[in-house]
């Protein structure tokens, strides 16, 4: 019997979808362009990222999808047909389950508004599994036992914490913070202290390049409006990053201190995952290890953990997620 499921991770920034049939994962930005003129969707992830700082008056660019939730479920569903129909799955795939991951932090409505997102696209049956179980199952741990396990997964707008065994989540926080603040720190900074306006796109690429101790970062001067070129280095990243990454620590502190004595030793000994792209960012790692005085565990693909549990569970055993 040829399995032929769906899953789908719907993300601030990434959208992932997994096609079981052909073992294939796809990922793209979940941001659109619409032209206002005729209400239309013009362009579709990295294209629509593409246009955000040259488009004309009448060209909007939107996300559907804010700090985990479904802001405009009719876009978002219009997005999925898109993708669908230019995979061609459609057409070599009929009536499939899909298993599609939400947040702990959504409360009833916020759930729902998902649900019916992925409801009208008219599949067989629905299956739902909590993003923070799906990205352990992605990296491989075993939250089956009654073992407490802690994972940090940083993600666009929002950065998620929670502890996890026998198959639960048993403490749990999500903080509105997420990897564009640490964009919008770099811009500032530099803007302030070098009169240097660069875009969203070369600060991300900024904070994930661990070959930063002689940069050079080409923009516009904001005095003179001509192009204007600087030398940044670590130091100037991580002063710019700080009190954002300073905001996060204090959650965790407040989190790991109300902890019990039992699920502290547990995690103290095997330390603290972090995962999502937020992860990526250069000497994270390091200040939350001197900060806490925990060891600080990274994964090989932490923006691909939780697509990654979504196959684990499709391929494996779809009973651990509900069915809706």
């Amino acid at each position: 019997m040829i399995k032929k499921d769906i899953g789908i991770s719907l993300g601030s920034d990434n959208t992932y979808i997994y096609f079981q049939k052909e073992n294939r994962i796809i990922k793209f930005k979940t941001v659109v362009s619409i032209d206002t003129s005729i209400s239309e969707i013009v362009e579709i992830g990295e294209k629509a990222i593409l246009m955000s700082e040259k488009c004309p008056s009448n060209i909007i660019i939107k996300r559907p999808i804010k700090k985990g939730k479904v802001e405009d479920i009719e876009l978002t569903q219009e997005l999925l047909r898109k993708v669908l129909k230019e995979e061609r799955i459609k057409s070599n795939i009929t009536n499939p389950n899909v298993l599609l991951s939400i947040d702990n932090n959504l409360n009833e409505v916020e759930k729902r508004a998902i649900i019916e997102t992925i409801n009208e696209l008219r599949f067989k049956n629905l299956y739902t599994m909590d993003s923070l179980k799906l990205i352990a199952l992605g990296i491989g741990m075993d939250i089956s036992k009654p073992e407490a396990n802690m994972i940090i997964d940083i993600g666009y707008e929002t950065t998620k914490i929670g502890v996890l065994s026998m198959n639960n989540i048993i403490n749990y926080k999500c903080i509105y913070i997420g990897s564009n603040n640490f964009d919008h720190d770099i811009i500032n900074y530099l803007r302030k202290k070098y009169k240097l306006l660069i875009s969203n796109k070369q600060a991300e690429e900024i904070k994930e390049n661990e070959n930063n101790e002689n940069n050079v970062i080409k923009g516009k001067n904001i005095i003179t409006g001509k192009p204007k070129s600087i030398t940044i280095t670590r130091e100037d990243i991580l002063i710019s990053i700080d009190k954002t990454i300073n905001n996060i620590i204090e959650e965790l502190k407040l989190m790991i201190e109300n902890l019990s004595a039992d699920v502290f030793n547990d995690i103290s000994k095997k330390g603290i995952v972090i995962t999502g792209g937020g992860s990526l960012l250069i000497g994270l790692r390091e200040k939350l290890e001197e900060e806490l005085g925990i060891c600080i565990l990274e994964t090989l693909t932490p923006e691909e953990n939780i697509i990654n549990g979504i196959k684990y569970v499709l391929d494996n055993n779809i009973s651990l997620a509900n069915k809706i």
